[in-house]
């Protein structure tokens, strides 16, 4: 009976389902090792990128429509920079984005590039950490260098969206300083890069504002990429209309693309599922599809009905739902998920982040290193839109942690009368 009291006694501050300090501090040294076995693969990756030259093609691409311009061609013409680049890659970059490219051309020197990445990764990174003083430094590390591994599809390809990361970086460190009006000609600079990123400007209207203030931001940022357009015709019209023909009924239209691994496409998973049901294909890819955006958005409702005192909170699981709704994602594309994913899940416990590091980083890592060695262990669908599970993945995460967080803590004042006393 004594026995049983002391056991009592010591454990009289041990309410039921939390963990106790061994659990804990046992999910937390899984937690580190996963981090750091992470870290330590991805960065072996990105060794063998760097000193591949084969890899680097979308760079090439670069620096073939620099090639094709200075010898007077037309840069978005598939045959006028086929032979720089040695693929059927064309040019999709507006017009305005040439002088960029013609700077690194200078150096014609894929090192510097990426180096030039490496600068814009730490400076996003500093914006990042310097929102809040509650920084969470290895979390948001892996998450960036290791998530949807992204960042290693980044440097493999030579692809530029480490530049939307440090666009998605200075955005959010805008919104949380209230300075909403520069945030907004930030996105349209953004957009003016690939246009695309152009539907985050959606993200304003998550704003405790009036909806007349919010639609004028939005039309703010769409009136900066209009403008940055309008003077880009203005400079080289026959330019600008090469590149719309491009990208609207050439090559580079996005909406022609297929499916896999190359553009994990939410929607195009979709269609690739869809193809089971034979000549209903495209019926069922439109219900499916149809599913899919309402369950989206319902979430999103019942995540803004428990947050909704949270604004900057709204921002993140805002943008975050608007990625989930691309109709065209690549996969060097999930770099800007890092902004609002490390304030939307920083403050989960240890066990929460080891299992979201297993969906996020360590599947995807998995999925694509096995594809090479034996691609036959997994179904097609997994090898083709791994980073598209892991994002159904840590959106569901997100919406389901927080109502159970929500739903725990409204227990808990129902129930001690002190802590209601202290929440009124």
């Amino acid at each position: 009976m004594k026995k049983t009291m002391k056991t009592r006694k010591k454990g009289k501050n041990i309410k039921d389902g939390e963990d106790t300090p061994i659990s804990e501090k046992f999910w937390k040294i899984g937690y580190i090792l996963l981090c750091v076995i992470l870290l330590l693969l991805t960065g072996y990756m990105l060794l063998n990128v760097f000193s591949n030259p084969g890899t680097g093609w979308d760079y090439r691409v670069y620096m073939g429509a620099v090639n094709a311009l200075n010898q007077g061609k037309d840069p978005y013409v598939l045959d006028n920079i086929k032979d720089y680049v040695g693929d059927n890659l064309p040019f999709v970059y507006p017009p305005h984005t040439l002088p960029i490219f013609e700077f690194l051309f200078l150096f014609n020197n894929i090192g510097i590039y990426r180096l030039i990445c490496i600068v814009l990764l730490l400076i996003g990174s500093y914006l990042v950490l310097t929102i809040d003083d509650n920084r969470h430094y290895l979390f948001f590390t892996t998450l960036l260098m290791t998530g949807f591994i992204s960042v290693y599809w980044n440097f493999l390809t030579g692809n530029d969206s480490i530049i939307f990361f440090f666009f998605t970086a200075l955005i959010f460190y805008l919104l949380k300083k209230e300075r909403v009006s520069e945030s907004a000609v930030v996105t349209g600079l953004m957009a003016s890069f690939s246009i695309f990123p152009i539907v985050f400007s959606a993200v304003f209207l998550f704003l405790k504002r009036s909806l007349t203030e919010r639609i004028k931001l939005i039309c703010l940022a769409g009136g900066t990429l209009g403008a940055i357009l309008v003077l880009s015709f203005i400079v080289s019209p026959s330019m600008v209309r090469s590149f719309f023909i491009l990208s609207t009924t050439g090559s580079g239209n996005p909406l022609r693309e297929s499916g896999g691994m190359a553009t994990p496409s939410q929607f195009l998973m979709l269609g690739d599922i869809a193809k089971g049901f034979g000549d209903n294909s495209l019926l069922f890819t439109v219900i499916l599809s149809a599913l899919y955006i309402v369950l989206v958005l319902v979430a999103l409702f019942f995540f803004m009905k428990r947050n909704n005192n949270d604004t900057f909170k709204l921002y993140c699981i805002g943008f975050l739902t608007i990625f989930m709704l691309l109709p065209r994602i690549k996969p060097y594309a999930f770099v800007m998920l890092a902004v609002p994913l490390y304030f939307l899940m920083k403050e989960y416990n240890y066990k929460a982040k080891l299992l979201v590091f297993s969906g996020i980083s360590l599947f995807p890592l998995f999925v694509y290193l096995n594809y090479w060695i034996n691609p036959k262990l997994v179904p097609d669908l997994v090898n083709l839109y791994a980073q598209t599970m892991s994002l159904f993945f840590v959106f569901g995460f997100i919406i389901i942690y927080d109502w159970y967080v929500s739903r725990d803590r409204k227990t808990k004042i129902f129930n001690d009368p002190a802590a209601n006393l202290k929440n009124i």
